[in-house]
């Protein structure tokens, strides 16, 4: 719509500038030569250049507001582009603040992985060391143990020696106590008769006899041991 006003505008605009100057021509023609035939066809040649001129003018007009709407719809169009454009580039800028904000992020829990990657090496290590050391009190405390056995065993066996030793002083002891209580008690009897007493198996009437005969406590198979004497029957009496 447009396009159609500013066409016609333009050849009303030459058709008038054109019907002026025909009018000048006419009455300057028609002043200084008389009317002929040669003049008529001189005004009706310069009429139909003047119309020529015109028409070329309006066609001229045409075009040139046909390429002003061309270059409208260019530049509404490259506006339009520019805006997309514009939009665009705000979008990315976003997007690249956006990035950025997440590198700088990503980096500070890179960082701090880092960092916990380090404390965890540092308490590996410091576990490692501990380890070693305990591994040497441990080994340390299984030889001091080992040790302790030997001793123990060494002890164990002094002891039985010990026993052994007191149950045959025991035994001398109590054939001793035995041999003088039977000589005393029979000072009449023959030396015969001694001999065998003293040759019988010791025996005691009671704990009192055996403590009396220092052999307290006596175990199980001594000289003289009897159920009378292990009222609990643990093997051991006069406890």
């Amino acid at each position: 719509m447009e396009f159609l006003l500013v066409l016609l505008v333009a050849i009303a605009w030459f058709t008038f500038v054109g019907l002026g100057i025909m009018w000048f021509v006419f009455k300057f023609i028609k002043r200084n030569r008389p009317a002929n035939k040669y003049g008529r066809n001189s005004l009706i040649a310069l009429l139909v250049l003047i119309l020529a001129l015109v028409g070329f003018d309006a066609s001229g007009a045409s075009e040139r507001a046909a390429e002003l709407q061309e270059l409208k719809a260019a530049k509404e169009e490259l506006t339009s582009k520019n805006k997309n454009l514009e939009y665009e580039i705000a979008s990315l800028s976003a997007k690249y603040e956006e990035s950025l904000i997440k590198v700088e992020e990503a980096s500070a829990e890179i960082l701090e992985n880092e960092n916990a990657a380090k404390e965890l090496e540092e308490q590996k290590t410091a576990f490692a060391k501990e380890k070693e050391e305990l591994t040497a009190k441990i080994t340390s405390l299984e030889e001091q143990v080992a040790n302790a056995e030997s001793v123990t065993v060494a002890l164990e066996s002094e002891v039985e020696d010990l026993k052994s030793q007191a149950k045959a002083q025991s035994v001398s002891v109590a054939a001793a106590a035995a041999s003088s209580s039977a000589g005393s008690s029979n000072s009449s009897s023959s030396s015969g008769e001694t001999a065998s007493a003293a040759a019988s198996p010791v025996s005691y009437k009671n704990c009192s006899a055996v403590r009396a005969a220092g052999a307290a406590p006596i175990y199980k198979g001594d000289p003289g041991y009897g159920s009378h004497l292990d009222r609990d029957g643990d093997g051991i009496g006069c406890e």
